[in-house]
């Protein structure tokens, strides 16, 4: 089987495991809509394969980490 660069990122992004919509919203705190809005916007990726969609926890993780705030002031306190 040919694995093509479109899959192995999207299987280097399900490497740390999929969440759920629910599971996202408990675990991270983002509203429902938000999430959907983000799959929409082609922000979020997700993977409908099992009937229901499951967002990869690595994608959810870069998300947030990209709109993280104050991030060089963290890392100067810790002398990075």
């Amino acid at each position: 089987m040919v694995t093509t660069k479109t899959g192995d990122v999207a299987a280097d992004l399900l490497a740390d495991g999929s969440l759920t919509i629910d599971a996202i919203t408990r675990q991270y705190g983002i509203g429902r809509s938000a999430i959907y809005d983000l799959m929409k916007e082609g922000k979020l990726p997700y993977s409908q394969a099992t009937g229901r969609r499951l967002v990869p926890r690595r994608a959810v993780v870069k998300l947030l980490a990209a709109e993280m705030v104050g991030v060089p002031a963290v890392a100067e306190m810790s002398g990075q």
